[in-house]
């Protein structure tokens, strides 16, 4: 909260120049846009950001308040959704689409590993992920390459992943 106030001075002092903020902090545009956005959160919020939680979840605030605009939603469904990881608070946001009356349904899949994921990424021209096994692993990198090369159609290519 500390830094999104700092962000609301300088921002005011330089006539809502978020470019001139950046330039002067070091910080993206994009960032500064977020810390600003938790101005936003109801009181209570604020508060415990800034004493009994730690760190800002500042990505998952910042989809609060641009998914639920209401302070007194913003904090309810915070309640609901705070013992989760940042990107499955994020997730379940998303999900939401803006109506609170789904959070309660989507912390029910998310408890259940509905938004648990795990990322694998190629290296060096090899894709490797300790998840999938090579043969599963070899079998998708061959249907890609073959959608890739058109060889293959997108319809053809998710009926095969099915």
């Amino acid at each position: 909260m500390d830094k999104a106030r700092a962000f609301q001075q300088l921002s005011q002092h330089h006539g809502s120049d978020f470019s001139r903020v950046s330039k002067e902090t070091g910080v993206s545009v994009g960032t500064i846009r977020k810390y600003l956005s938790l101005l936003a959160l109801p009181p209570q919020l604020q508060q415990r950001l800034s004493t009994s939680e730690g760190p800002a979840k500042i990505e998952a605030l910042y989809t609060l308040t641009r998914t639920f605009p209401d302070p007194g939603v913003m904090a309810e469904v915070y309640e609901q959704i705070g013992g989760f990881k940042q990107d499955i608070q994020v997730a379940i946001l998303r999900e939401s689409g803006g109506d609170p009356s789904r959070i309660p349904e989507l912390v029910t899949e998310a408890m259940e590993g509905a938004f648990s994921t795990r990322t694998c990424r190629g290296r060096r021209g090899k894709f490797m992920c300790e998840y999938i096994p090579d043969e599963l692993a070899d079998m998708v990198i061959d249907l890609v390459e073959r959608y890739k090369t058109g060889k293959m159609s997108l319809k053809e290519l998710v009926k095969s992943l099915k």
